[in-house]
């Protein structure tokens, strides 16, 4: 994909994003992957940034790395639907809270920090945020 640099104008019109193995593109860019190494796998959220109008950001897979944090979430204010799969135990998970279009959370509960995430997603319960653990 570095031969296709995406434009400024193409990132700010990406809506959806989703980490998936399992996703059809993935044939496209390397026709023999099997889906079991870590070509596609993502380290860092950093990049959302360059995606001022995501709404929905699901992580089902190929997200991998030690203490993942999701401060960078902190750039995508129209954030809408967010789905964090599974990984590791989840960082700065109060910058939800800064998020002014969240409506929908689903995460999985032992990725969740047992002290301050309940009291976090209480908050994001109390604003109106759908809040799914699974």
């Amino acid at each position: 994909l570095s031969g296709y640099p995406l434009t400024q104008d193409q990132l700010s019109r990406v809506d959806t994003l989703v980490f998936d193995g399992g996703n059809t593109i993935y044939p496209y860019i390397y026709p023999f992957w099997g889906g079991e190494t870590e070509e596609f796998d993502i380290t860092g959220l950093e990049d959302l940034r360059l995606l001022p109008n995501l709404r929905v950001f699901e992580i089902i897979s190929m997200l991998w790395w030690e203490n993942p944090d999701l401060e960078p979430l902190h750039h995508v204010p129209n954030l809408q639907v967010l789905s964090l799969g599974l990984t590791a135990k989840w960082q700065n998970l109060d910058v939800l809270e800064s998020l002014p279009n969240l409506r929908e959370l689903a995460v999985f509960g032992h990725d969740l920090d047992d002290t301050t995430s309940p009291k976090i997603l209480e908050r994001l319960k109390e604003k109106g945020v759908s809040v799914q653990v699974f």
